[in-house]
């Protein structure tokens, strides 16, 4: 009977451990919920079965009521809900003796609940030890049963609910990935992947009440300072939650639940795209160009108006108590962004770590700071700016009335921070990151600031602060520069930034206006664009550009070179209501794509014809189903490789494997990788190597890791191994193809000495060598400017092979201020692999050669008379390209380079529509008679402009 039981005891193990999450990892592995008892009804409850019969041989037990028979035993294990108990019993390895005492105490008795003394029910778990001691009656089984059963006890969330773990070693957690996202200053955030059936949503229909897949989940872990004192705390923080759901406020993040293990309390909500300061610094940097998409983000703007009047006064608890919250922390970074109903919606977070006060019935409400709740965590810099002494986010959001020893701060400071915000918004709209970058820095350049980016100059000899005098002047430009685009648009931001100077950034709190009324100007200031755009009528520089390809679809001669060979040019302009924020073109400039945040379009050489001013076919479209934003892409002559935001997830489409005759973007794969986000990815020309950064693990500001994958290699894996996904496939029904054995593909990774999201380029080249250049550090006390240029190489002569890295840095002459956002213009590598050419402030040429022992002093030259803004080369040992502009000039023109004996720059023509600002990217393809130089660009109103330019060679 022992060894029937034993080998029954050994498949039922088996069964269980196939099926287990995580299960490599023992701290982790989990049984997702009904696991066992699934297991245990399949085929007629046959694992019960044999169980029941290498307990009971004669297949029948006497007991207090008669005969029990295996069909009794099985009825009763789940009438019971005893399959956990048994699948840990079973898995923990306990003996057939402790299987038998399980079997007549828990089972076989007639009494059910069985109580201990203590009135604690047996059998339930998990269970503790002394009651495995009182069932067993032996420590050993009762150690292996203890130590086996978190495993089966994995927690299972509820929506708007708390959950209370008492002891963290008789539970797991329901994660099937986690991935650090960020951290603030009470806690980190993660993004957790739930398992199916462990959230729990009360409110929800009977039959959806449990996720029946598995569900994303942003989780912020915080540390509670005072577990007693803590306790009143949550019954406030309870309202505050439910009150949001009270009315179903949109532009509130929703919480979905708590967990309180321990010392530690985790709040779950819906993952985000991304916050509005990634958006308008990283995510989409140029500014939006149609009033269809400034109209989007102004109505964004007014929902988040519309949220934070909620806060202020639309809740009410359950017992109609009305709640104010201040939020006390109103910043672009605590604004995040998601994607429904076809737009993106801003959403406050963090509103319940703010001030809470019942206003009902009370004469001196108490105010309930969330704020004395949580051990405080160091406050973590703006990766995009220097943490040396650059002190710009610190403060920048507080109104005037923070400032004194004994801070009086009620809804106004909030008004005043929503005012703050919407005027970065506006300066966003007009002229994208660099635009919000220049307003920033004006603030914090004044005589008065002292330093200190803030809205408003604090006060000096006995005087009262005043607003910044920089917010009326930027306001003012911005109108101007809108006149310049539309008449509707000057209307609009005139309003909207008239309303703020007049009712909102205001010294004294009493006097600015309350949320609704902000939120009124912001639909008003929506509706003054929307109109504009239903009206359809021409925008200045539609009108004057209407003709732009008949204008330039001629030969042209350069300017300052008459007695060269003619430069012919083509060029073509494709209107749009979608914003582009992307471009790439292929190394064979035969194809290059466009990208919106949800969609990438295609065009080859069939579907662009620049000398017939026609295309044959029309491009290639993908959009993308999630609700996530692109975020980088790479084009060779066979592969397209995009990654997203918030998803850690790649995009290979293989162009040549579509449905078409061309190339096009119909064959696609989704990776998603179980790994840190991405930042950063770049293809080598052939598209044999993929390269990629990504953020540390646990800490965004903690150094980087670089990995370096064979593109077709991981294909063919995928194609072996899981499943193929292409565009036609329904995105409801199958998951991404996931990389489960990560180790196997990312072998070479290396821990870089600085954090992903400092890496400003990125390349690869077909021989593998890989090139970084990182965001400059500014040292406080010399101010000098040192870039870290990184070649890191595979070393093939080496077993196993190694990859070695040299790191230059090359340091500025002369003061540059304190940002160093735009230090860092282009880079190109010449000549050969160890050789690269590197441009800082658009003004200064360096020529930097990497050497495996010692590498050589950095040349660095002056750029006479231009800036430069990109460098590119037609091969290696090719012609050096620039695209550039005079320094007292706006419009752009094709360069070229030459580095001996001395640095010479040549004009070659003017370049139609482009001028200094603009997103441009160019190959140049040398071919016997001349080099075709392909630039693709992201200009003017309508946006994609592509030059075709033919520069002969010279004899």
């Amino acid at each position: 009977m022992a060894s029937s039981y034993e080998e029954t005891r050994k498949l039922i193990y088996k069964e269980i451990f196939e099926k287990l999450e995580r299960k490599d990892d023992g701290r982790y592995r989990f049984a997702p919920r009904d696991t066992v008892k699934l297991l245990f009804q399949n085929d007629n409850h046959f694992l019960l079965r044999q169980l029941f019969r290498c307990l009971v041989p004669s297949g029948q037990l006497l007991s207090e009521g008669g005969s029990f028979s295996e069909d009794e035993f099985i009825r009763r294990v789940e009438a019971r809900k005893l399959s956990n108990f048994w699948g840990t019993l079973v898995f923990a390895s306990c003996s057939i003796d402790a299987a038998a005492i399980a079997l007549r105490r828990l089972v076989v008795t007639e009494t059910w609940p069985v109580f201990e003394e203590d009135e604690k029910k047996l059998g339930l778990l998990p269970l503790s030890r002394n009651q495995l001691n009182t069932l067993f009656e032996d420590h050993v089984e009762a150690d292996r049963f203890f130590s086996n059963q978190a495993c089966f006890c994995a927690v299972v969330l509820r929506n708007r609910e708390e959950v209370i773990v008492q002891d963290a070693s008789c539970q797991r957690l329901p994660y099937l990935e986690e991935t650090f996202l960020g951290e603030g200053s009470f806690g980190k955030v993660y993004r957790v992947k739930v398992a199916k059936n462990h959230f729990f949503d009360a409110y929800a229909e009977a039959a959806k009440a449990y996720n029946g897949k598995p569900q994303y989940m942003a989780r912020k872990d915080y540390v509670i300072a005072d577990v007693n004192r803590a306790k009143e705390e949550y019954t406030i923080m309870k309202k505050v939650l439910s009150a949001n759901f009270r009315k179903r406020e949109n532009n509130i993040v929703q919480s979905l639940g708590c967990v309180q293990i321990e010392d530690s309390y985790s709040l779950f909500m819906p993952v985000a795209i991304c916050d509005l300061h990634t958006y308008m610094m990283r995510q989409h940097c140029n500014a939006p160009q149609e009033l269809k998409n400034k109209a989007d983000i102004v109505y964004s703007a007014a929902g988040l108006a519309s949220g934070l009047n909620y806060l202020h006064s639309g809740m009410q608890t359950e017992e109609f108590e009305e709640l104010v919250c201040y939020h006390m922390d109103l910043n672009p970074s605590n604004v995040l962004v998601f994607f429904e109903n076809n737009r993106n919606v801003w959403k406050l977070s963090d509103f319940g770590m703010a001030r809470v006060k019942t206003r009902t019935g009370q004469l001196s409400p108490k105010e309930n700071d969330f704020n004395s709740l949580f051990v405080r965590r160091k406050k973590v810099q703006d990766p995009s700016v220097p943490s040396t002494i650059n002190r710009r986010g610190e403060g920048t959001w507080l109104a005037p009335e923070s400032i004194p020893a004994v801070a009086v701060m009620k809804t106004g400071a909030d008004i005043w921070a929503l005012g703050c915000v919407l005027s970065v918004v506006f300066a966003y709209l007009g002229g994208g990151a660099s635009g919000v970058d220049d307003y920033a820095d004006a603030r914090q350049n004044h005589p008065r600031a002292d330093g200190l980016d803030r809205f408003f100059l604090r006060a000096a000899h006995f005087k009262s602060s005043k607003v910044h005098p920089e917010i009326k002047s930027r306001h003012e430009k911005l109108i101007s520069e809108a006149a310049h685009r539309h008449i509707e648009e000057r209307k609009a931001f005139s309003h909207m930034l008239t309303f703020l100077q007049e009712s909102v950034l205001k010294i004294d709190q009493h006097l600015r206006c309350g949320a609704a009324a902000v939120q009124l100007e912001l639909e008003r200031t929506y509706r003054i664009l929307q109109d504009a755009v239903n009206d359809r009528r021409p925008s200045v520089i539609e009108a004057v550009s209407r003709n732009f390809v008949e204008l330039h679809m001629q030969r042209l001669i350069p300017a300052k070179n008459k007695s060269s060979p003619s430069i012919k040019i083509a060029s073509q302009r494709f209107s749009s209501t979608e914003d582009f924020k992307g471009l790439v073109i292929s190394p064979n400039a035969n194809s290059l794509a466009y990208c919106t945040n949800a969609k990438i379009v295609l065009y080859t050489s069939e579907s662009l014809s620049l000398a017939g001013g026609s295309a044959t076919t029309p491009p290639s479209e993908w959009n993308l189903k999630e609700a996530d934003f692109l975020q980088n892409l790479c084009l060779t002559k066979r592969y397209l490789v995009a990654s997203t935001m918030s998803k850690n997830s790649l995009y290979v489409f293989d162009l040549e494997g579509g449905r078409q005759v061309d190339l096009n973007l119909t064959s696609m794969y989704r990776i998603s990788l179980n790994l840190p986000p991405i930042t950063n990815i770049a293809l080598s020309p052939s598209g044999k190597t993929l390269v990629f950064a990504m953020r540390n693990e646990t800490n965004m500001r903690g150094p980087g890791t670089l990995v370096n994958v064979s593109l077709p290699a991981m294909i063919a894996f995928i194609r072996q191994e899981l499943s193929y996904l292409s565009e036609s496939s329904d995105p409801n029904s199958q998951d991404a193809v996931r990389i489960s054995r990560s180790h196997e593909l990312l072998q070479n990774a290396i821990e870089l000495e600085w954090p992903a999201a400092d890496i400003e380029h990125l390349s690869v080249s077909d021989a593998g060598d890989t090139y970084i250049v990182v965001r400059p550090e500014l040292t406080a006390k010399t101010r000098e400017h040192k870039i870290p240029i990184a070649h890191i190489w595979v070393d093939k002569e080496v077993v196993p092979a190694c990859l070695t890295i040299d790191t230059l840095n090359i340091v500025s002459l002369g003061f540059d201020g304190s940002s160093t956002a735009g230090f860092f213009t282009t880079f190109c590598v010449v000549n050969d692999s160890n050789t690269c050419a590197l441009v800082t402030r658009g003004k200064r040429f360096h020529l930097q050669r990497f050497d495996q022992y010692a590498p050589l002093k950095d040349d660095q030259r002056d750029i006479p008379d231009y800036r430069i803004a990109k460098l590119f080369n037609s091969g290696p040992n090719g012609r050096l390209f620039a695209i550039g502009n005079l320094s007292v000039k706006q419009s752009m023109m094709l360069l070229e380079v030459s580095l001996s004996p001395s640095l010479v720059v040549r004009e070659l023509i003017k370049i139609p529509g482009l001028v200094s600002g603009d997103d441009v990217a160019a190959v140049a393809v040398e071919s016997a008679e001349k080099t075709l130089i392909i630039i693709a660009a992201l200009t003017g109103a309508s946006r994609r402009v592509i030059h075709k330019i033919s520069v002969p060679r010279l004899g």
